[in-house]
């Protein structure tokens, strides 16, 4: 895959319409940046092996792929689950659009220039400060890996389609711990709580 500064490889700025604050004139270029630094650091590492299979079938969704299929892969749908139920799932798309965001928000505040790196500021805003940006982003993973843990299901459960699937298959059906919240939305996260403690 070869990075191109003034366009994404497998985003749109659309995508991000749902999931965080990108302005209209936001920088594609740092915006490039990240969905490569999430593809190479994030998507690549999280799916091992898998990932070159997985971002081929992405690119052929974008150019227009008609499989169902590897359509419900990349952009989430619904499956037969554990228990013959149904269960949804938020698709490698979402996965990479909530690294790409988390890794956006920390780049994005900041320019190299001909006398060293410094932090974007003008006349009528602050900058927010690194540790909240740090946490902004942790968020944002906390979150991408939780859809990742739900399209890894999707995943196992789908092994007759994706045979090429070498992933880790012992969440899903009887391990309650892949029902838990992860992330309350600030970047920490959840334990439940009971009159005994923590479990």
């Amino acid at each position: 895959m070869k990075l191109n500064l003034l366009t994404m490889e497998l985003l749109q700025q659309s995508d991000f319409n749902k999931i965080g604050n990108i302005a209209k004139h936001c920088d594609l270029e740092k915006l490039a940046i990240a969905e490569n630094e999430a593809i190479i650091f994030d998507l690549a590492q999280l799916f091992c092996e898998n990932w070159s299979e997985i971002e081929t079938i992405f690119e052929e969704v974008n150019n227009g792929s008609e499989d169902a299929d590897k359509i419900n892969l990349i952009e989430g749908g619904v499956y037969l689950g554990c228990n013959e139920k149904d269960k949804k799932h938020s698709g490698v798309r979402d996965i990479l659009t909530y690294y790409t965001y988390a890794r956006y928000v920390i780049i994005n505040g900041y320019s190299d220039t001909a006398t060293g790196l410094k932090t974007k500021t003008d006349t009528f805003t602050m900058p927010v400060p690194l540790k909240e940006l740090e946490q902004f982003a942790d968020k944002y993973r906390n979150m991408g890996l939780i859809i990742f843990d739900q399209v890894q299901n999707y995943l196992c459960k789908s092994k007759s389609v994706f045979t090429w699937y070498k992933g880790e298959c012992n969440c899903g059906c009887s391990d309650g711990k892949c029902d838990g919240t992860k992330a309350k939305g600030f970047g920490f996260k959840s334990k439940n709580i009971t009159k005994y403690g923590l479990r």
